[in-house]
C-alpha cells in the first residue's frame, strides 16, 4: 500500500527521470546503511550544537513518520 509521501516521491522521481540528462537511482539497503553510518557524526554534531537539538530532531522524525504513513 503506497502512502501519500511515497506517491509524491514517486511522481517527482518520474518527472525527473523524463528530464534530459537526468538519471534517478535508488540506493540498495547496504549502501543506505553505509550512508546513514557516514552521516551519523554530522547528525550528532547538529543535535549537540542546536538548542534542544534532540527534541527538535525527534519532532522532525515524528512528523516525517506521519507523512510516510499517509497522515
Amino acid at each position: 500500500m503506497a502512502t501519500a509521501g511515497i506517491k509524491a516521491d514517486t511522481a517527482i522521481q518520474h518527472r525527473l527521470a523524463k528530464m534530459p540528462g537526468q538519471e534517478v537511482s535508488e540506493l540498495g539497503k547496504a549502501e543506505l546503511a553505509r550512508w546513514k553510518t557516514a552521516f551519523q557524526p554530522i547528525v550528532d554534531a547538529w543535535v549537540k550544537a542546536t538548542p534542544d537539538g534532540a527534541h527538535v530532531l525527534g519532532a522532525f522524525e515524528a512528523e516525517m513518520a506521519k507523512v510516510r504513513s499517509g497522515m
